[in-house]
């Protein structure tokens, strides 16, 4: 699971910084039209780069979900059915995929995080018991010497 995680943060943070720079890729183009007053000419340069951004979006969005709804699967919780009509899931027309809404994969998210959070408690819960147990045989063995 911990492998996931870099990898996720990885991606994240490159697809990130690609939405972050498209307007300054976008930026000479735009210059360009400005200056030699060609309207039609930047309106469709920026309406490029909106749609460029937009298309990030999707993809942030569906590594998002690509990535908790993964974890939600490993850790046998319950998804929310598909149902076209729901409106727990959105239609992309990017990549023709049906994804979950923003809210619903937030509280998923965070269904994520509390089992995890959880299983981690139950994994460090024995050591410090064990840790415990021995503390306490060898102050009552030193008590007796």
């Amino acid at each position: 699971m911990w492998i996931d995680d870099i990898w996720f943060r990885w991606e994240l943070a490159k697809l990130q910084k690609k939405k972050a720079s498209v307007w300054e890729d976008y930026r000479e183009d735009l210059e360009t039209a400005e200056a030699s007053k060609d309207w039609d000419s930047e309106r469709e340069v920026a309406s490029e780069a909106f749609t460029v951004e937009e298309l990030h979006g999707w993809e942030i969005r569906s590594l998002q979900h690509n990535y908790v709804t993964k974890q939600a699967e490993v850790l046998l919780l319950p998804m929310p059915s598909y149902r076209s009509s729901d409106v727990e899931w959105e239609y992309c027309e990017h990549d023709d995929r049906w994804y979950l809404n923003a809210e619903i994969l937030s509280t998923l998210a965070k269904e994520v995080r509390r089992e995890r959070r959880e299983r981690a408690e139950i994994l460090f819960l024995w050591p410090m018991s064990l840790i415990g147990a021995v503390g306490g045989v060898i102050g009552i063995v030193s008590a007796f010497l």
